[in-house]
This record gives C-alpha cells, sequence and structure tokens, in this order.
C-alpha cells in the first residue's frame, strides 16, 4: 500500500480532523481552533478562502462556522491530494460547511486557480507533507495583495510527533513482534480445518497449535494495552479477530480470512500515515528557511512561532501577508 492510498482510505471514512480531535470524533479542539476562529473573525465579509490539505474539511468547517455565525459571506475551497469527499462520508458534517467545495486529487504544488485570486490561503497540518520549495510559491502566488496566509504544521520537537513514534511501535508489535493478525488468519485456517474433518490426528495437532499461538498473540496485546499510545488499535484489532473466530460457524472460511487480512491493512496504512507525519514534521530551521523564502516571494509581516496552548508543544504557526502590487 502506497502513502497516498493510505490517505484515501483514511478521509474515506467518517471522520473529520487527523489529531488532537478525539479520534475523528469531532473537530479540533479549543488547542487549535481558537486561533482559526479568530483569523477568520479578522477576515473582510465576502473573502474567497482557499484551504490547502483539508482532508475531511476541519479547517474549512471552521470558516464556514464563522461565516454563518457573523454573516460574512465567504467562499470557501478545500483541496487535498487524497480522494476526498467528505458530503458523502462525514455523517456530523453541519449544514453551513455544505456550502464548501472540496476538491479531491488535487496537489498543491500545481494549484490551477489564477493569480490573486484568493483573499486567504490556509493550512492545518498539511502543506509539510508536500513539496515545500513549489506549494508556498504557488499559495503565494494565488494569494490576492494584503491576502493573508496562515500555516499551521507539525513540529519536529513536538508532543503530537512525540506520540506519533510510540504510535508507532504500537503498531510494529502487532505486525512485526506478536503477528496478531498472521496468527489469526492461521488460527481460521487450521480450526477450520480440524472441525470439516473426521478423527484427523495430525489436524488436531495443527489445530491446537495455531489456536495456542493465536491465543498467546491475543494475551500479549493485552498485556500491552495498559502502557500502550495506541490503545484504541490494539482494542480493535483484538477485539475483531476475536469475535471473528468465536463467530467462525457461521461465515464461511474465506470470510474469516479477508477479516484478518483487512484487520492488517488497517494497521499497515495507519502505520504508513504516522511515520509520513513524523518524516514531514518541521524544525525550527525549516520554519526560518521559509520565511525567508516567503519573503522572497513578497510576503511581508511574516512571523512564526510554537504554538504551545497549556504544557504542549503542539506545532509551528506561520503567517504573512502578500505585499500590494
Amino acid at each position: 500500500m502506497g502513502e497516498r492510498s493510505a490517505w484515501d482510505r483514511y478521509w474515506q471514512a467518517d471522520r473529520i480532523a487527523s489529531c488532537m480531535d478525539g479520534a475523528g470524533q469531532s473537530n479540533y479542539d479549543d488547542r487549535v481552533a481558537a486561533g482559526w476562529r479568530a483569523f477568520f473573525h479578522a477576515l473582510p465579509a465576502g473573502s474567497q478562502i482557499l484551504d490547502l490539505c483539508t482532508g475531511n474539511g476541519a479547517v474549512a468547517i471552521i470558516a464556514a462556522e464563522t461565516s454563518s455565525v457573523h454573516g460574512r459571506n465567504f467562499a470557501i475551497t478545500g483541496i487535498d491530494l487524497a480522494d476526498i469527499d467528505p458530503k458523502r462520508f462525514v455523517s456530523r458534517l453541519e449544514i453551513i460547511a455544505r456550502d464548501v467545495t472540496f476538491v479531491g486529487n488535487r496537489s498543491c504544488e500545481t494549484l490551477t486557480y489564477a493569480d490573486g485570486q484568493f483573499d486567504a490561503v490556509v493550512s492545518q497540518y498539511g502543506i509539510e507533507y508536500s513539496e515545500l520549495d513549489r506549494s508556498l510559491t504557488e499559495a503565494v502566488r494565488v494569494l490576492a495583495p494584503a491576502g493573508k496566509l496562515r500555516l499551521f504544521m507539525h513540529a519536529k520537537e513536538g508532543t503530537v510527533v512525540a506520540s506519533t513514534k510510540k504510535a508507532i511501535a504500537d503498531a510494529d508489535f502487532l505486525i512485526d513482534k506478536v503477528k496478531l493478525c498472521d496468527k489469526a488468519a492461521s488460527c481460521f485456517r487450521a480450526v477450520r480445518a480440524f472441525e470439516t474433518q473426521v478423527s484427523d490426528a495430525e489436524a488436531a495437532v495443527r489445530s491446537d497449535r495455531a489456536f495456542n499461538a493465536f491465543r498467546a498473540a491475543l494475551k500479549a496485546t493485552a498485556d500491552r494495552i495498559d502502557r500502550a499510545t495506541d490503545t484504541a488499535m490494539l482494542r480493535n484489532t483484538a477485539g475483531v479477530l476475536l469475535h471473528a473466530f468465536e463467530n467462525r460457524m457461521y461465515v464461511p472460511l474465506e470470510a474469516l480470512l479477508a477479516k484478518a487480512a483487512e484487520a492488517k491493512q488497517e494497521i499497515l496504512a495507519h502505520r504508513l500515515r504516522q511515520k509520513a507525519l513524523v518524516s514531514a514534521a518541521v524544525t525550527s530551521a525549516r520554519m526560518a528557511k521559509m520565511a525567508a523564502a516567503l519573503a522572497a516571494l513578497g510576503m511581508a509581516d511574516i512571523g512564526w512561532s510554537e504554538q504551545r496552548p497549556g504544557a504542549e508543544f503542539v506545532g509551528y504557526l506561520m503567517e504573512g501577508e502578500k505585499r500590494p502590487g
């Protein structure tokens, strides 16, 4: 599975944001959302807004809410390289966000919009995944004179990256150490073979061996949960596979094996996205270089800062305004 297909898989589900939001159960909390509300509130009525790497529209939704509450009549477009369709997949998408134009399969390195088309270009935990030299150039190009740029990015030294690294270790544990999904599939095959044959001693031995290996992997997974970071992944994977085994008499073997394969693919895709996050996260040195690049591209009032609501270092913020003329 490639990184792009992993993100397609992720966003074609009922979730809004990718982190810091209760595992997609709601939009960003005030650690992130408060700054966006203030930013959009300061924009003039009728502003055209472009949200880069929008995912399922977390920031676009905040813009739409601000527009609705304060009567701003914003025109909001959200683009993403993934094959997104939030209006299809997100059940909690408010009516106001249905006015957002979402465009999938669109690269932020090669925008198709006209020069100066947007009054604001924004991104939340997204643009850092792109080729920044190209995407920053495009972001400035499509900004109108005096247009606002606001980019919130993962920090290499931040708490999100630190917790993500621990979550990657949890995925490594399931896939590479205890091999839970593989052992579940082996168990399904061996037990089904034994249960459908009569007085086959060798089948009985294979069944017992495979069942005991699966049970040991389940126990190891349960033992890890209390010290794990991604407890939901461990619980869900173990629960799905155990449920499949307990109900094996009611479904064909092919369905059982498909369930084990699907569980493994979910973990692999999850790990791929997490590794992409760690790789994409930026350092303070990279932020300084980005500020210099933006100045050379015609941006003014450029500022960047560490975002530390409470005790958490949740990312870097870059802001600027395009020079007139």
